[in-house]
């Protein structure tokens, strides 16, 4: 549940219109793309049923990765406002669960239309792999640092003092 969505009160405010069977109304033009999610390019996809009698497997289902969210009460308005019967049917029933339960999936393949997690694993492996050089790099100067200081092990370096006796002579 969301806060109240202005996209689908334009839908939803002509729910009183057609709250029987057969009935229509006219809804003034409005664009689409305000009731689909803010990115509508990431879905999972699959083929499946219709969710009601007959339920023919003859629809390709899409389901957003991020939905979109509507208020509690325009849920509420959604679910009482419509009947599956006709304006003159003397026990009318609401348009209330109407669906069947969900089916195994069986050998059915779920598509995904977005790469999930590879960004991630793509900036640890940057970072493993700047640390790594680094450490290697690190190790290789005091490698070269400690040989050059090896090279000499055993020498003692001494300025040579003359003796003034001997200058002057």
């Amino acid at each position: 549940m969301g806060s109240f969505n202005p996209s689908y009160d334009k839908i939803f405010r002509h729910l009183q219109d057609v709250k029987y069977k057969g009935q229509e109304v006219l809804i003034p033009g409005f664009s689409i793309e305000e009731l689909l999610p803010e990115r509508p390019d990431e879905y999972y996809r699959y083929k499946g049923s219709l969710t009601t009698p007959p339920c023919h497997p003859t629809v390709l289902w899409t389901v957003f990765r991020n939905p979109v969210q509507i208020s509690q009460e325009q849920l509420l308005a959604l679910e009482t406002a419509l009947y599956c019967t006709h304006v003159d049917d003397p026990s009318p029933r609401e348009m209330v669960n109407n669906f069947r339960r969900v089916q195994n999936f069986d050998e059915r393949l779920v598509y995904i239309s977005f790469r999930q997690g590879i960004i991630l694993s793509v900036a640890l492996a940057g970072v493993l792999g700047i640390c790594v050089v680094l450490a290697v790099s690190i190790w290789l100067f005091r490698r070269k640092k400690s040989s050059k200081k090896g090279d000499n092990k055993g020498v003692i370096y001494k300025p040579a003092i003359k003796k003034e006796t001997e200058a002057h002579a």
